[in-house]
C-alpha cells in the first residue's frame, strides 16, 4: 500500500514539475523576473526530492547487493565446511 502512495506522489511531482518546467520556459514569465523567480523556487524543492529519492533508491540497491554478495559468502563458507572436515569441526556440529 505504501508503494502506491509513493507512486502516486512522485507522479504528482513529475506533473508539477512538468507545469513548471513548461511556465518557466514560457517567454512572457522569462520576462517577469518576479514571476520567474517565484516558479523557480516552487521548482527547487521538487529537484531536492528527486535528488533526495534517487539517493535512496542507489542506497536500496547498494545494500541490496551487499546483502547478495554476504549470502553468497556464507553458501561457499558452508559447501567448503562440508566438504572439508577440518573446517567442520572449527565451525561447531
Amino acid at each position: 500500500m505504501s508503494d502506491y502512495s509513493l507512486v502516486e506522489k512522485i507522479k504528482s511531482l513529475q506533473g508539477k514539475f512538468d507545469s513548471l518546467s513548461a511556465q518557466i520556459a514560457d517567454p512572457d514569465v522569462m520576462s517577469d523576473m518576479k514571476r520567474y523567480v517565484q516558479l523557480n523556487k516552487e521548482l527547487a524543492p521538487i529537484i531536492e526530492t528527486g535528488k533526495v529519492f534517487c539517493k535512496m533508491v542507489q542506497d536500496l540497491d547498494d545494500a541490496k547487493e551487499i546483502l547478495q554478495n554476504e549470502k553468497e559468502c556464507l553458501s561457499h563458507k558452508s559447501q567448503r565446511s562440508d566438504a572439508d572436515p577440518d573446517l567442520r569441526r572449527e565451525n561447531g556440529p
